[in-house]
């Protein structure tokens, strides 16, 4: 094929907008899925109670839903972030209730997430998936 450098250079904008618009899914650069405390055995004996959830866009606990997370601010791999939840987990509508997080992105599938300087390791968990 034959382009002009008109129509390479909208093609080049294209590819370059698609592949930014698709990073920009999600919200932190971690996978998706349950999250439990970080231990050798913690996925094997995790207790629902203890599981944290990413959905790609937010954070939410076994007793949250309906749960928004914005990045407040952000050096190298340390978010800082508010999550702010309007319904439990059954979906019954309650007061907003937000927190203030550091997050420290370690992999794809480990975090370390800090709230009233208490730091707790996360890890990905499939067994909840």
């Amino acid at each position: 094929m034959n382009f002009s450098p008109l129509r390479s250079s909208f093609l080049l904008i294209m590819i370059f907008a698609v592949g930014f618009a698709h990073a920009a899914d999600a919200l932190l650069p971690i996978n998706t899925g349950a999250y439990v405390v970080s231990s050798r055995k913690a996925c094997e004996g995790a207790a629902f109670a203890a599981v944290i959830t990413f959905d790609g866009r937010s954070f939410s606990g076994p007793h949250d839903s309906d749960c928004q997370t914005i990045i407040l601010g952000q050096h190298g791999l340390s978010y800082s972030v508010k999550t702010t939840c309007r319904a439990f987990g059954d979906g019954t509508p309650t007061v907003p209730s937000t927190v203030f997080q550091s997050v420290r992105i370690k992999s794809r599938s480990a975090f370390a997430l800090t709230r009233d300087n208490k730091k707790i390791d996360y890890a990905l968990c499939p067994k909840f998936h």
